[in-house]
């Protein structure tokens, strides 16, 4: 089961008024977190994150711990929220430019790169108007059909996401140069991005072991779409520090620093605990369009 770890609220909270907030889950095999955005202010009230020492082995058993977290949580199970968003990164995904898009070839494009299996998953799909593109990708049934019975009242229905949409959803909102390198770290999951102001040259996810893989995919990455490695700059976002092996390796091949959290919001001091780089997925969840 989920265990707390952090729990971060803005005294502006106020229950009684979830019918002008949003309320983001963020979900991966050792973590769930959970935001919530008050949609008149622009500004984050809430952010609670769970950890488990062991990954769940099936979906099954990943529904039963969420499950239980959200119907024992304090307000994560009432209904009438403004709008629901569901985020997950573990998924098959693509990305499709607008020019070559066509929602019924949905399925076709996903299974182009990946297995899917479509008694397991349903496609969903996210558009990213700025950079003219839309992530597919799959999501389980189980999780899925669970939070559309959860909150039947939502009468915007409950929206998907990709871990990598909503990180690229961040990034067109501030200034990208071409030498730049954006890393998103969670777990042993790496997802790597490169923007030319708002024309996206790259986006995947890489599985590492260690700090040396990590150093190996971003070099990899940046000489692929072609940076200067004397003018590498990498942004490091997500679960990382500088006193890790990741920070002092890459120092040694790029200038390296930590990103900011996504322009336009508004944080009260409560989140001073949270650094500016950590969970900038989750934050930019609050502009991703979902269809």
């Amino acid at each position: 089961m989920f265990q707390e770890d952090l729990i971060l609220r803005d005294e502006k909270f106020e229950v009684d008024q979830i019918g002008r907030y949003k309320l983001c889950f963020s979900l991966t095999p050792t973590q769930c977190r959970l935001a919530v955005f008050d949609t008149k202010s622009d500004r984050c009230l809430c952010y609670e994150r769970y950890t488990t020492d062991i990954p769940f082995g099936t979906d099954q058993q990943f529904l039963e711990a969420f499950s239980q977290l959200v119907d024992t949580h304090s307000f994560a199970s009432a209904g009438y929220w403004q709008k629901i968003t569901l985020m997950m990164g573990e998924q098959e995904f693509t990305y499709v430019p607008d020019e070559y898009f066509r929602t019924e070839y949905a399925l076709s494009y996903l299974r182009f790169n990946t297995t899917l299996d479509t008694s397991q998953s349903y496609v969903q799909f996210s558009e990213h108007q700025l950079a003219s593109t839309n992530c597919l990708f799959s999501m389980p049934k189980t999780v899925s059909d669970w939070i559309e019975e959860k909150y039947p009242h939502q009468k915007t229905g409950i929206t998907y996401v990709h871990q990598t949409a909503a990180f690229l959803e961040g990034l067109l909102l501030q200034e990208n140069k071409p030498n730049q390198v954006h890393a998103l770290i969670e777990g042993n999951q790496l997802f790597v991005a490169v923007l030319n102001e708002q024309k996206l040259l790259f986006l995947n996810r890489f599985e590492f072991k260690n700090a040396e893989e990590v150093a190996y995919f971003i070099l990899a990455v940046s000489d692929d779409v072609k940076i200067n490695s004397q003018k590498l700059e990498v942004v490091l976002y997500g679960q990382i520090t500088k006193e890790g092996k990741i920070f002092p390796l890459l120092d040694r091949y790029a200038y390296v620093k930590f990103a900011q959290r996504p322009a336009h919001l508004s944080f009260s001091y409560q989140f001073d605990q949270l650094e500016s780089h950590e969970d900038f997925d989750l934050f930019s969840l609050y502009y991703v369009k979902t269809v």
